[in-house]
């Protein structure tokens, strides 16, 4: 579902229609458990590190992903 914060909900509800699926399902009955964490952007900007394997984003996109997630 994070998904939705890159592409935006309305790219990701026409995902979710073209599949039949509804938030609630991928939500309720395909995971067991959810945890967000934090960006290290945000929590710890010293170790954010944008030029790595993982990530891409600048200091404030990956806050602002963050938060859309």
């Amino acid at each position: 579902m994070d998904s939705a914060g890159y592409i935006g909900w309305d790219k990701f509800n026409q995902i979710l229609e073209m599949m039949n699926w509804t938030v609630e399902e991928l939500r309720d009955k395909r995971y067991d458990a959810i945890c967000h964490l934090v960006t290290a952007a945000e929590g710890a900007p010293e170790f954010y590190d944008s030029k790595g394997i993982s990530s891409y984003e600048s200091l404030d996109e990956a806050i602002e992903i963050d938060k859309k997630l």
